[in-house]
Formats: structure tokens, C-alpha cells, sequence
């Protein structure tokens, strides 16, 4: 689902902003980018964002409120030069870098910082409450998104319904007509030479899989009265009902069962297209 929240705040007396953005996608996969003086405090906001999103697309952004956070320039150019100087004795070479060499070396624009439990208290402050505001926006489309898969449910279960009613009167037709079949070409005059058409029948039955169908609907009935987290259940309940339908269409004995069977599996593929979106 798609959301965006973002939120101020004072990190370690730095004021920054953080922004999250996030959009469909079948996992959960993460994007985080800070600036380099916060780049300590990766590995726990992927940590943060894995236990409180499942599913989506993850883009984490943080900057400095005025664009920069401040930096101590001449420090970085003592560390810089003290660096040039060990390379250069290392390679014999006379030691004096100049500022052209020093800022060749590709000064950082902000200083790194070290972790630390109190600056991730407040950043994480921060973060939680853009996740907040980015999650109130999942929630209603949510909601949104449930109501359409509600609709389609019932969609699927009028179909499978039509299907089943009809599905004993055009099988004993299909009886007939091979039967019709057979004795056009002599009879059988044996109970050998009328198996294949009992076989034929049986193969064509669908009981099982309209049985099966029904079940995975009302599964997915229950998961969007339940609430919560579903997509990945849904992604699943899509795959099995587009299983049974697949081989309900190859059995159906006339075309006008094939066409419900079809429209059966057009509204699945819609069904399987809206789970992708959810969490």
C-alpha cells in the first residue's frame, strides 16, 4: 500500500526531517539514505523499519532541517592531511599536501557520528512518528482496497454458485451426446465398449474443485472480516482458487460453462492483482 508521512525533530541537538514513503511491492524491501553523519545508525533503522512494516516498498529519508548539518571543517582537514602525510611517507614521497591535494581526497560535506544509545532514543522518536502518519494513510487505503476485495469475493462465490447449479444438467447432456456419439458409429455391445464413455463422464466431474473453491472464499471472507495484515495470505488464497478455476475450466462439458468458468477466472485475476497491493 502506498503511504507517506514525515516528521521534525532534534537528533543529538541537530535538528533533521525525516520522510517515509512507501508503495506496493510483493515483500518487504528497504531503502534507507541518510546523511553521512548519521550513516552509524543504518543498520538499527533497517532493524526498526523490518518490525514495524511486512510488506512494501520502504524508502527511508532523513536530512538536515537547512539541508546540511554542521560540520566541523577544520577537523575534517586535520584528519584529511594527517591521512595524505602517512600515504605519502608511505610511498617516500615528500610531505607536504597542498589544498588542491587535500580537497582532491573528496572532503565528506558533514561529520560521521558515532552510535549512540541517546541519539537513537531521539532519532527513533522521530521515526516513529513519521511511521505514524505514513500508516494512517496505508490504513485507509486499506480499508479502501478491502471493500473492493469484498466486492470481488462476491463476484466469485455468485459465479461458482451458477456453476454448480447448472453443472449436473450439462453433464448429463455431455452423457447424452457421447452416447449419441457411440451409436452413430455401430454401439457398444459390450459392457467393455460403454466404459469409455462412463470414463469420460467422471473425468469431467467437478465436484471436488467447486468444493474447494468455496472454501477458499469464504477464507477469504473471514481474513477481511478478521482484519489485519492479509496480503501475503491473500496472494496464496488467490493462487489456489486460479488452480481449481484452471482445472474447472479444462473439465466444464459445454461452452457455456467454459464462459462462466472464464469470467470465474477473470474476476480471480482481479482478486489476485488487488491482494498485491495490501499488507
Amino acid at each position: 500500500m502506498t503511504g507517506f508521512g514525515a516528521a521534525s525533530g532534534d537528533v543529538a541537538g541537530i535538528p533533521v526531517r525525516v520522510e517515509i514513503r512507501t508503495v506496493n511491492h510483493r515483500g518487504l524491501d528497504i531503502s534507507v539514505r541518510l546523511p553521512p553523519s548519521l550513516a552509524a545508525f543504518e543498520p538499527p533503522v533497517t532493524s526498526w523499519c523490518r518490525g514495524t512494516f511486512t510488506r512494501g516498498h520502504v524508502e527511508i529519508s532523513v536530512r538536515g532541517e537547512n539541508h546540511e548539518i554542521p560540520v566541523n571543517t577544520e577537523k575534517l582537514f586535520a584528519t584529511r592531511a594527517a591521512s595524505l602525510k602517512r600515504i605519502l611517507s608511505a610511498c617516500k614521497l615528500p610531505e607536504s599536501p597542498t589544498l588542491q591535494e587535500l580537497l582532491a581526497l573528496g572532503l565528506p560535506v558533514e561529520e560521521p557520528r558515532e552510535f549512540d544509545e541517546a541519539t537513537w532514543q531521539s532519532f527513533r522518536a522521530v521515526l516513529v512518528s513519521a511511521a505514524s502518519i505514513a500508516c494512517e494513510t496505508r490504513v485507509r487505503e486499506g480499508q479502501f482496497l478491502g471493500a473492493r476485495l469484498g466486492e470481488i469475493a462476491e463476484r466469485v462465490g455468485v459465479l461458482g454458485a451458477a456453476i454448480r447449479e447448472r453443472y449436473p444438467l450439462e453433464l448429463a447432456a455431455f452423457r447424452v451426446r457421447q452416447e449419441a456419439r457411440l451409436a452413430s458409429q455401430g454401439g457398444a455391445r459390450t459392457t467393455h465398449e460403454k466404459e469409455p464413455v462412463s470414463l469420460l463422464v467422471f473425468g469431467r466431474d467437478a465436484a471436488e474443485e467447486l468444493d474447494r473453491l468455496d472454501a477458499h472464499v469464504a477464507e477469504v471472507k473471514r481474513a477481511l472480516a478478521a482484519g489485519g495484515p492479509m496480503g501475503r495470505r491473500f496472494d496464496f488464497l488467490a493462487t489456489e482458487m486460479l488452480r481449481e478455476a484452471a482445472t474447472l475450466t479444462s473439465k466444464c462439458p459445454s461452452p457455456d460453462l467454459s464462459r462462466l468458468a472464464i469470467d470465474l477466472r477473470c474476476e480471480l485475476e482481479r482478486l489476485r492483482e488487488q491482494a498485491q497491493n495490501i499488507e
